[in-house]
């Protein structure tokens, strides 16, 4: 398990482990947060999320 851990940049101590999990998702959270009004595939409609198909280029 420590191998696999090192070898993935984890640490195999719980706490640490869900410290940084934590850590990436609250920056993947806010970086989803702030990229939302630019982004033309997903908008909210009735309350609810809509998800459209990506526009080919």
């Amino acid at each position: 398990m420590e191998e696999f851990c090192e070898q993935v940049n984890l640490s195999p101590i719980a706490t640490d482990f869900i410290q940084k999990m934590r850590k990436r998702f609250r920056k993947v959270a806010r970086q989803t947060d702030q990229s939302f009004p630019r982004n033309e595939q997903v908008r909210i409609e009735n309350g609810e999320v809509v998800i459209g198909k990506i526009k080919k280029k």
